[in-house]
Order: structure tokens, then sequence, then C-alpha cells
């Protein structure tokens, strides 16, 4: 049996319930799938957030419940969706480079990271590789003049399957 709960009542109810602090996330078409039960237990808690697994985990924190990797099923088995791999979203920033062409930088997440996110991890690496002196970001984001991409999963496979489907026919 599984009980669906708001996401901001999942850590009370696990507390109430099943008298757990702990949780397993995983990745949701709409955010995050929580869920928490007991082994020997017939309930099953869970609850989508319409957050990042990352988000999720720290929210969770916050209201003192361990988030874990993974995630219960009322069927016995994991869901096909749980068993593939995770598949990764895939940025890219072309930005200004002091050369003649611009530069490109390449970089592939768990979860759907903002654009914001995108420059920060982007800013920190150029800084601890010593590409660029420890430049403050914002400075840092007028210099670049950055242009952002990020692409889900999805639109990954679809560019794919374009191209196997042009060069089948």
């Amino acid at each position: 049996m599984t009980l669906q709960v708001p996401f901001e009542d999942f850590p009370a109810t696990i507390k109430r319930l099943l008298g757990l602090s702990d949780a397993y996330l995983k990745a949701h078409p709409r955010g995050t799938l929580i869920t928490a039960a007991l082994p020997e237990g017939r309930i099953i808690v869970a609850a989508v957030a319409d957050v990042t697994m990352r988000q999720a985990e720290h929210i969770l924190e916050r209201q003192g419940v361990t988030a874990w990797a993974g995630g219960w099923s009322s069927e016995g088995v994991l869901d096909a969706e749980f068993v593939t791999s995770r598949r990764p979203y895939v940025a890219a920033v072309a930005y200004r480079t002091e050369e003649d062409r611009p530069g490109l930088w390449v970089d592939a997440y768990d979860d759907e990271p903002t654009e914001l996110q995108v420059l920060e991890y982007m800013h920190r690496e150029f800084v601890h590789t010593g590409q660029i002196d420890d430049l403050p970001f914002d400075d840092f984001l007028k210099l670049a003049q950055a242009n952002v991409v990020c692409l889900s999963p999805d639109e990954i496979e679809n560019y794919a399957a374009d191209k196997r489907s042009r060069t089948e026919a």
C-alpha cells in the first residue's frame, strides 16, 4: 500500500507513521520521487517534489531526514525507469576569449542545472585550473559574455534518434 502525500508533509508523515528519518530519492519526470518504508512493513510513503534531487535532499536534511539514492516499490521489483542507468543533462557554454575564436566549455550533470549553476561551475573550474585568476564571478560574467545551452537527457536522445533516422533513410 502506498500513501501519497505532498512533499511538504513528507518528513512529518514518515516520522509519525513509520518512525523513520531516512528517505530514498530518485529522478522523476516532475522533479524528484521521494519514498520511505519499513522493510517488514506494508506501507510506502511517497511524495513528488518539483525540485532537483539535490534540492530535495537539502530540504529534507533541514527537516531532519537523511536522503539516500534509491526508491521503494510495492511490486517487489524495480521499475524499468530505475533500473536504467541515469542519463545526464549536458550543458555547453560558448564564451569570449582573447583569441580569434570563441571558447566552448561542456559539462554534464545528474540533475537539470540552471544557467547560473552552469556558469558558477565553469567559473570555479577556470579558477581552480588556473585558466583565469581568482576573478570575482560578476567580473567573469561580464568578460566572458557567455551563452549557455542545457540539453535534457530526452533532448539528447531525440537528437541522436533524428540523426539515426536521417542516415537510415
